[in-house]
């Protein structure tokens, strides 16, 4: 506990936005695109697996340092469907609003498109998918987009994205009658998470918590613990550990 008035000033709060959206979507055929001028607000709305969303109004402050993105600048990527149709285009992915944005080139507009679970998009050499499934030990069902990791017909490894705004409580005062405006900012909050039959759970940053998780018992994974140096923030690491589940 801090008892310094001081301190108190300058400590800040952590705001989590909830970004997860249940989407609701409808039954028509996948809509095929074939090149840029295909991708009308029409299309997408009746297609039902891809479609315009606008900005969420959220109660945000008005000004935030950092982005909402997964990484800020368009990438090289692909919209692919079931039907085997793949549309190119430059991607980047809205974190806090669960949606992609896409554009032909450097200086085209920008599109802002949702998805459903039928279609993969591919930024880079990484799969992103939205996935529905629930997390440990609680009831309710989260939709979210995962980048896909390590998929298996068992236990599979997915990052899952997060922000977090981190918002000052108080004013700064740098000098008698000179008060300075802290800032909010986007922070990363990025964690690691394992499906199996649609149970989610979420990678904690401490071994203890891992294995409250109970996906081994406690001595086998103190022994995988041990022998593998298993690191709870490395991917590399955690594949091994996904791959010794599925042994």
């Amino acid at each position: 506990m801090i008892n310094d008035p001081f301190k108190k000033n300058y400590m800040k709060k952590i705001l989590q936005l909830s970004f997860l959206m249940i989407f609701h979507f409808s039954t028509a055929q996948i809509v095929e695109i074939q090149s840029m001028s295909d991708l009308t607000q029409q299309k997408l709305f009746s297609a039902g697996n891809v479609f315009l969303k606008d900005k969420t109004k959220k109660k945000l402050p008005s000004v935030i340092k950092g982005h909402p993105y997964l990484d800020k600048e368009f990438k090289k990527g692909n919209l692919l469907f079931e039907n085997n149709k793949k549309y190119s285009a430059l991607i980047r992915f809205d974190v806090s609003e669960q949606k992609f944005e896409i554009k032909k080139d450097l200086n085209s507009p920008i599109s802002s498109i949702g998805i459903d679970k039928s279609v993969n998009v591919k930024i880079g050499e990484k799969i992103f998918k939205s996935h529905t499934f629930t997390l440990h030990s609680k009831s309710q069902n989260t939709v979210a987009i995962l980048e896909e990791i390590k998929k298996t017909e068992n236990y599979s490894l997915y990052m899952y994205p997060n922000k977090l705004i981190k918002i000052p409580e108080e004013k700064v005062s740098t000098a008698p009658g000179n008060v300075k405006e802290k800032v909010a900012q986007w922070k990363d909050d990025n964690r690691f998470i394992i499906i199996k039959n649609n149970v989610g759970y979420i990678i904690p940053k401490s071994h203890k918590k891992m294995g409250d998780l109970k996906l081994l018992k406690n001595d086998d994974y103190k022994k995988f613990r041990k022998k593998n140096k298993l690191n709870l923030k490395k991917r590399e690491s955690l594949i091994k550990f996904v791959d010794y589940l599925n042994s």
